[in-house]
């Protein structure tokens, strides 16, 4: 079986979609949705991608992270991959 995963990024949300032999894009719903918001948490070996990390933004927790495309020069460039990595995992492992 072919399948083509997409992921696009925008200012707020990374949403992620799929193709399977040929046929037209679909949302690829990990988690109960193709739509996470842009927003992480770190600490320690914790790492929170989404919904968990958008509210421990406003909450002003030091170790969440939002405005991502303002932080990208700073070591944090890296959580978008990881993030998606992450999500991409739990989709591969279903499958």
């Amino acid at each position: 079986m072919n399948f083509c995963v997409l992921v696009k990024v925008s200012r707020r949300i990374v949403s992620f979609w799929y193709q399977s032999e040929g046929s037209s894009y679909n949302p690829l719903v990990i988690k109960e949705a193709n739509e996470i918001p842009l927003f992480f948490y770190v600490s320690g070996n914790d790492f929170i991608f989404g919904e968990s990390a958008r509210d421990r933004f406003f909450s002003n927790d030091p170790n969440a992270y939002g405005n991502y495309f303002e932080i990208i020069k700073d070591p944090v460039n890296i959580l978008l991959f990881q993030a998606i990595r992450n999500q991409l995992n739990n989709f591969l492992l279903r499958y």
